[in-house]
């Protein structure tokens, strides 16, 4: 069993996940100036369930950027560890 770690699409994943940071970061903005335009307490609300989603999206985002990052001698693993913290830190959040 080889004990390579590393994923071919990796820069694939990437780039679907910062297009992903964007749409919800998009639709967070219209539905604050949906919530400001009509006076919507709903679309406010949703607004700030968006917030938590976008910044969970970010954390993975910028953990995957560090995941990438090569092993050194003092950390064997690299940064790979990011992900599990990142994943940990959006479910105590949510």
């Amino acid at each position: 069993m080889s004990a390579d770690h590393a994923h071919a699409s990796q820069g694939t994943h990437r780039s679907k996940l910062t297009i992903v940071v964007g749409i919800t970061a998009a639709i967070l903005v219209a539905e604050v100036i949906g919530a400001w335009w009509t006076n919507s307490l709903a679309l406010l609300v949703d607004a700030g369930y968006m917030l938590t989603a976008a910044s969970g999206l970010l954390m993975a985002l910028i953990a995957t950027n560090l995941a990438l990052r090569p092993p050194t001698p003092e950390r064997t693993w690299g940064w790979r560890r990011a992900e599990v913290l990142a994943a940990g830190a959006q479910a105590a959040v949510l």
